[in-house]
């Protein structure tokens, strides 16, 4: 049964993924597949196993667009360690716990008696070879068996880590005026466009005179990038952005295999969504896919969907803020590097996670709870330069993520600061994320 699931995980990640023909030879099935021929599925533990060793293949193309799930976690490993940590020079900072021996601000000095600059260089290929700001310590710390912490009151003490379920992830679509005329909008996702089309419908007279609009990106899990269209009237200004002359091409990998799950994944998403705009563009990639099938990499025609030639907006609000951060993915990648075309935008934070060089991703079934995602999709960009694997999308202004951040927001305080310089009217606001 495993063996088979891998031949076929292998044949899509060879045919049907995006980046095979720029990936090619970076994989070795081979040492992956003599593990998997050593389980024995009437085994209980060989579940875990299998979804360890295929996540530890699929590493091999660097591209954190590719997943592989288990929809029944019976006998799979834990989701997290009950904890979230961040790196900071030679030292992990737990930024938010569920396991009560801990609290934010504590500091982890090594990982299975490594310290962590170390075990860096162990887990680089879980790490993505990403430099030390850029790295994603929380997946590592589900291998790990104990760590040292070093608690506030400076005591240190080696705990084993208690692997937990993931929390049920709730998305947050806010907007709050927290200063008179400043609106502060929270989008920890764009998966959902008609609650966030609500929320710009509710608040759009308040942004109308409004005198700075800041968008908080710094966590998002991306979704539909037409569910941020809405905004671009109070983001960008009166001059006019041509958008084929920011974006670069992108194609699509339009094998059989994928348009089959593309159409079913697209079909199911056009029964669940109300709002407009969104249906057009999802019905759009209906008539793509089903056009296109079989006959491999194709451009689809945007400009159909999207009849706008230039983008273009209003005058006020003045400014905009973008704060965003390595958590910051997918659609949410895609709306930083789109703002940023704007006059009137102003990215600070730090740079996004940077993985839609490779994007539109499609999820194949596997039977058993185990489920394959891969991009279908590619960008092609005349600079090499401007590839986001490794890099992201860059701020205008880079701040340094700092465990001061834990005890205020230094990001918001540094757009506030840079409005009082402008105008000479507000105070920070100090406040907590």
């Amino acid at each position: 049964m495993y063996i088979d699931m891998f031949e076929k995980i292998v044949d899509v990640m060879h045919h049907d993924y995006s980046g095979f023909l720029d990936k090619k030879g970076w994989d070795q099935p081979e040492l992956f597949r003599k593990k998997i021929e050593t389980l024995d599925p009437a085994t209980p533990e060989s579940r875990a196993a299998f979804t360890a060793i295929v996540k530890d293949y699929l590493l091999d193309f660097r591209d954190r667009h590719v997943s592989f799930t288990v929809a029944d976690r019976n006998g799979s490993p834990a989701e997290w360690a009950g904890l979230r940590v961040r790196r900071y020079r030679g030292f992990l900072y737990i930024t938010e716990s569920e396991d009560t021996r801990f609290q934010a601000g504590d500091k982890i000095i090594s990982v299975d008696g490594k310290r962590i600059p170390e075990a860096a260089d162990i887990y680089a290929r879980k790490l993505y070879q990403e430099k030390e700001a850029r790295q994603d310590w929380n997946p590592v710390l589900l291998l790990a068996g104990v760590i040292e912490v070093e608690h506030s009151s400076g005591e240190r003490t080696v705990y084993e880590i208690h692997r937990k379920k993931k929390p049920v992830y709730t998305p947050e679509y806010s907007s709050k005026e927290i200063e008179p005329g400043i609106h502060l909008i929270k989008l920890t996702d764009f998966a959902d466009p008609d609650a966030v089309y609500q929320l710009f419908k509710k608040h759009a007279e308040a942004y109308e005179s409004a005198k700075a609009l800041i968008f908080d990106v710094r966590v998002n899990y991306g979704g539909s990038d037409s569910s941020y269209y809405p905004f671009f009237p109070f983001i960008f200004g009166t001059e006019e952005i041509d958008p084929s002359e920011m974006s670069p091409e992108m194609l699509f990998n339009c094998t059989e295999r994928t348009a089959q799950n593309q159409l079913a994944e697209l079909n199911e998403a056009l029964n669940a969504v109300e709002e407009e705009e969104t249906r057009k563009i999802l019905s759009f990639f209906v008539e793509q896919w089903q056009e296109k099938r079989d006959s491999g990499f194709q451009r689809f025609p945007f400009e159909q969907v999207m009849k706008v030639d230039k983008i273009s907006g209003y005058e006020r609000p003045e400014h905009i803020f973008v704060l965003s951060d390595i958590y910051c993915r997918s659609s949410g990648d895609s709306f930083v590097e789109t703002v940023k075309w704007s006059e009137k935008v102003t990215v600070i934070g730090r740079s996004t996670m940077g993985i839609n060089d490779y994007s539109n991703v499609a999820s194949l079934n596997l039977g058993e709870g185990f489920v394959l995602g891969y991009p279908t999709s590619k960008l092609v960009y005349q600079n090499p330069d401007h590839y986001q694997t490794g890099r992201g999308i860059e701020p205008d202004v880079y701040i340094e993520w700092s465990p001061e951040h834990l005890g205020r927001d230094v990001d918001l305080e540094a757009v506030m600061d840079r409005l009082k310089s402008v105008t000479g009217q507000y105070e920070g606001s100090g406040e907590m994320r």
